[in-house]
């Protein structure tokens, strides 16, 4: 995980409306409110040739300040537009409404429900809840976005990195630490049991392993992609299979658009192309599905704070309208590149 400098985020006020859409889970349903609508298909506008504004803007800003060291690392959104992000070196959750010029920070109500390094979050729509890896407290929990009190332990003695859901409800947690680099997938009905879904040995690069896998993604098919940072590539599991391919990266680190570096984040698009925060080589990158290389969407100019640069880019989102967001860590900032073309 990045280790970041203290940060308190500052909303910048746009003037272009916006409306998210979750992007770590094919559970798309709509929340429990009477202002949702179904959403169109995950970012269906986008094509082979779509390109984006190389000039990206900053939605979010952060600002140092002396009281310790804050390290956002992940992001995800509800149907409705709210953003909420892990600010893993603070232990707690930000949430910015959509519409809203300020944010709320959304803590545990008492010390059995306090965050220690939370590393994930994301919205389960269906439920009207988050759920949040936990990380240093090795569990994960799921509050209420309506009642404050609601809020419950559903996994226990577990390190988790990324997590993702399915529509049917399982959650998928990527898991890496010493003598486990593996996805777990749990049941979070009454028993709550786990299978293992991938990896699960010792962390090396053949298709059966993984090596620090960090965020996920499930797409419609229940296929599984996995950001296997330190194998420099990004992983696929189909629906009850027993190792995985590489579909993109995979050729050791370096600059190349043959090549990864340390990706973290990954999204997946409607065609089967898929999105690549590749974080050592600051750029996002899209493979078109079954490609052999990849091509540059945003940053890949060095790292930097200028409107077409990045540096160490962690994290990232569609929305409907196929605009792309980035959550730039090494620049403490949430950028959006407009959509160009198609």
């Amino acid at each position: 995980m990045l280790l970041l400098a203290c940060v308190i985020l500052i909303p910048i006020a746009i003037t272009v409306p916006m409306v998210l859409v979750n992007k770590k889970k094919a559970n798309s349903s709509t929340t429990p409110s009477s202002t949702s609508t179904t959403e169109a298909p995950l970012y269906n506008i986008i094509t082979n040739t779509t390109k984006w504004k190389q000039n990206g803007i900053t939605i979010f800003q952060a600002v140092d300040f002396d009281e310790g060291t804050g390290d956002l690392s992940s992001m995800d959104i509800d149907n409705n537009g709210t953003i909420y992000m892990a600010e893993t070196m603070k232990d707690r959750i930000i949430e910015i409404k959509f519409g809203e010029t300020g944010f709320s920070i959304i803590n545990g109500s008492d010390d059995v429900h306090q965050l220690f390094r939370p590393t994930d979050v994301i919205v389960d729509q269906k439920t009207d809840s988050i759920i949040i890896c936990d990380a240093g407290n090795r569990r994960i929990l799921r509050w209420s976005r309506q009642n404050i009190s609601n809020r419950e332990i559903v996994i226990s003695n577990v390190y988790c990195i990324g997590l993702a859901l399915d529509d049917d409800g399982y959650l998928y947690v990527s898991i890496s630490e010493l003598g486990k680099h593996e996805i777990r997938r749990w049941n979070l009905g009454i028993n709550r049991t786990s299978t293992l879904i991938a990896g699960g040995g010792t962390s090396e690069d053949h298709f059966a392993q993984l090596k620090m896998p960090n965020f996920l993604f499930i797409d419609e098919d229940y296929s599984l992609y996995v950001a296997d940072t330190q194998n420099h590539r990004v992983m696929k599991w189909r629906k009850n299979s027993k190792a995985g391919s590489c579909v993109a990266g995979g050729n050791g680190a370096g600059t190349n658009l043959t090549q990864l570096s340390y990706p973290t984040g990954v999204v997946v698009d409607h065609l089967g192309n898929i999105y690549i925060a590749d974080s050592n080589n600051n750029r996002i990158v899209r493979w078109i599905k079954g490609a052999n290389k990849g091509s540059i969407v945003a940053g890949g100019n060095g790292p930097g704070n200028g409107t077409d640069q990045l540096w160490a880019p962690y994290d990232l989102l569609f929305d409907k309208y196929g605009n792309l967001y980035v959550f730039d860590a090494g620049n403490h900032r949430l950028q959006k590149f407009f959509i160009e073309s198609n």
